[in-house]
């Protein structure tokens, strides 16, 4: 039995399920090249720290977009704030007490901040009015996604999430996970491929054995499915062993 016949056997929607849930819990950050403007007059930055619908650049993972309505209920009901370069200690405002205000449009995801007047919040409008500064970035936990191939690569949409915060940044901080959650989304990637017909790499079969035994205990059958996986390995090295 080939491996992606035995993955698609064993691990299919709850599994699938499982992992995604896992990644919900990391914190992520996308950053996008975006105007941020800075009045000349009063201490307001405004800007589209999200755009909705436009495909990202290449990822680690793939592709992704944003869904019109990923924010609508986190801008309604979440204390979010505005901060500088995602630094805790540098904010900026804060929507609960009415110096940042965030909606979505027909664009993305609108920011209008009353800077602090701190001594970071008067060098930052200096930065933002020289355009030294000029990128928007978000800080959030995914509720809601899926996923699905385009171009052939593996291509997120997020559809719902949980935001923390929203940056003017200096350098673009690329999206990332902590060690523990890659392996899972590079299973996820592993699955969109199944679905799309698309054999699997190594990687791909090594990233899927990390994930399904992160979940051991967590859903009924794991076990199992990482020893067929491991017996699927053993039997992929002897039969390459044998071509030489």
């Amino acid at each position: 039995m080939k491996i992606e016949d035995l993955l698609k056997e064993d691990l299919d929607k709850p599994f699938f399920r499982a992992i995604t849930e896992r990644l919900a819990q990391t914190p992520e950050r996308r950053t996008i090249v975006s105007e941020f403007r800075a009045s000349d007059t009063e201490d307001v930055i405004e800007g589209y720290p999200a755009v909705f619908n436009r495909s990202s650049v290449p990822l680690w993972f793939g592709t992704e977009e944003i869904a019109a309505g990923a924010f609508a209920d986190t801008i309604a009901a979440d204390d979010i704030r505005a901060l500088f370069n995602h630094e805790p200690n540098l904010v900026i405002g804060r929507n609960t007490a009415k110096t940042l205000t965030l909606r979505e449009d027909s664009v993305g995801l609108n920011m209008n901040v009353n800077v602090a007047p701190t001594t970071y919040g008067k060098d930052l409008m200096i930065s933002t009015r020289r355009k030294d500064v000029t990128q928007g970035s978000i800080g959030f936990r995914t509720l809601d996604d899926s996923w699905a191939m385009k171009d052939g690569e593996p291509h997120r949409t997020l559809r719902k999430v949980k935001l923390y915060d929203v940056s003017p940044v200096t350098f673009p901080a690329y999206p990332d996970t902590d060690v523990s959650a890659r392996s899972e989304v590079r299973a996820l990637v592993a699955f969109s491929k199944l679905r799309a017909k698309i054999s699997l790499s190594r990687e791909d079969v090594t990233a899927v054995e990390e994930a399904v035994g992160n979940l051991r205990g967590v859903l009924p059958g794991s076990e199992v499915v990482v020893d067929k996986l491991q017996v699927a390995r053993r039997r992929l090295r002897l039969a390459e062993a044998r071509r030489w």
